[in-house]
């Protein structure tokens, strides 16, 4: 057997928050799971561990969203420090791009909502 693993495309896209208009940066189990090249069920199995660990009540993260079959499925929504708990026993190349998103993310928290307008034209 091979020990590289194919990549798992999902079906649905996995939900890409614009973190400015929710307030906190959170990151869908699903992102996770495209970014890690893993099943979402398997990146969602990881995280309820990671809350019976912690003694964290999962509920609090839990998202629903209708995939492309029109079925509620359930996606956890992680903050920063959990999601980068999540993924540290992952291998590096997973973690790296994790910590990539979470850099883009910081990016469009830090820029501006709005353009203030210069002139009266605008």
């Amino acid at each position: 057997m091979s020990s590289e693993q194919p990549l798992l495309l999902e079906l649905t896209p996995p939900l890409k928050l614009d973190s400015r208009k929710l307030g906190p940066m959170l990151m869908s189990s699903r992102e996770i799971a495209a970014l890690c090249g893993k099943e979402h069920r398997n990146i969602k199995r990881d995280f309820l561990n990671l809350c019976s660990d912690l003694k964290i009540d999962a509920l609090k993260f839990e998202h629903i969203y209708i995939d492309t079959q029109n079925r509620e499925q359930t996606e956890y929504l992680l903050d920063k420090e959990l999601t980068l708990t999540l993924v540290t026993g992952y291998r590096a190349e997973w973690r790296h791009s994790i910590i990539r998103r979470w850099q883009e993310l910081e990016a469009q928290q830090s820029q501006p909502q709005f353009r203030i307008p210069q002139n009266l034209p605008e």
